[in-house]
């Protein structure tokens, strides 16, 4: 049986099309489902996207790949007898209309079937950059009583934000550059869409100690993240504590979920999670591009 590929540059239309596949697997899509619904309320902050769909002929899908460049590749589940099929398809898609990736993430063999087949149609080198896990909250554990409480960031954070996002960013992805402008788009942007990004920090006595994010609504959930304590405020318990009440700040508004990505070379902060509450779904790996030099 064939499959086939389709393209959509429009987030609704994709929505439209295979928000009922993803949400069969919401935790494991969430990535996707956020993109989209961020891309659908602010298209005008997302310049070039591809947004694939690739079903049989039947019309049953078999699995969606989506790209808001600059960013990455991003894969969903792929129904297992036509992964391979699928996989050469995304290939072919990528290298006609985008020409060259900078990384693709998805379930742990999705995106090593694609760095594999992408390394070997464009030469480029491919190597895993991080190795990380999705997990998945229905109810928060408090944890133990924390000085401080959570505010929500407003403008007015905009240069603490900015640091603090760019020191996660270099601790968290050593191997990639990462521009300090992209670091303002990314600050400057949520700031301009209230309705699907947040900031929240936990204050100490006037100041601020920790902040955590959330993005990405899904149907019935929320991406939380990143988590970031600066180096001289950490072993308090301050992440510990934002997190749990950012993500019982969205369950107490409707959500049914909170998801997060964990770095799978740090196990402390995957223990602290599953303490609040938080529970594994689904390994999910990032492979980054290198051209090759003549």
């Amino acid at each position: 049986m064939s499959i086939y590929l389709t393209r959509y540059h429009d987030a609704g239309h994709f929505l439209d099309r295979a928000q009922d596949f993803l949400i069969t697997h919401e935790a494991e899509h969430c990535l996707p489902l956020g993109i989209g619904t961020n891309a659908r309320l602010y298209p005008e902050r997302f310049h070039n996207p591809s947004f694939s769909v690739l079903e049989d002929e039947g019309g049953n899908i078999i699995g969606t790949a989506l790209r808001t460049p600059p960013h990455g590749l991003v894969l969903s589940l792929m129904d297992e007898p036509h992964q391979a099929e699928a996989i050469t398809l995304i290939v072919e898609e990528m290298a006609a209309y985008h020409g060259d990736l900078p990384n693709v993430g998805g379930p742990t063999h999705l995106s090593r079937a694609f760095a594999e087949a992408w390394s070997a149609r464009t030469g480029c080198t491919s190597t895993r950059n991080q190795a990380q896990r999705i997990y998945r909250l229905d109810a928060v554990k408090p944890p133990a009583l924390v000085p401080g409480q959570m505010r929500q960031a407003t403008a007015a954070d905009r240069d603490l934000m900015i640091a603090w996002l760019q020191a996660f960013s270099e601790e968290a992805f050593p191997n990639q550059t990462h521009q300090i402008e992209t670091t303002e788009r990314n600050i400057d942007g949520m700031l301009a869409m209230p309705e699907v990004r947040a900031y929240f920090l936990w204050e100490v006595e006037g100041e601020a100690v920790c902040m955590v994010g959330s993005t990405g609504p899904t149907p019935n959930g929320i991406r939380i993240g990143p988590v970031y304590t600066p180096p001289d405020q950490r072993k308090r318990g301050y992440g510990s504590a934002l997190t749990a009440a950012v993500s019982q700040h969205h369950l107490d508004r409707g959500r049914k979920h909170c998801f997060l990505f964990t770095d799978l070379a740090n196990p402390t902060s995957n223990k602290i999670y599953m303490e609040i509450g938080y529970v594994p779904v689904v390994d999910y790996d990032q492979y980054v591009f290198t051209a090759q030099t003549q």
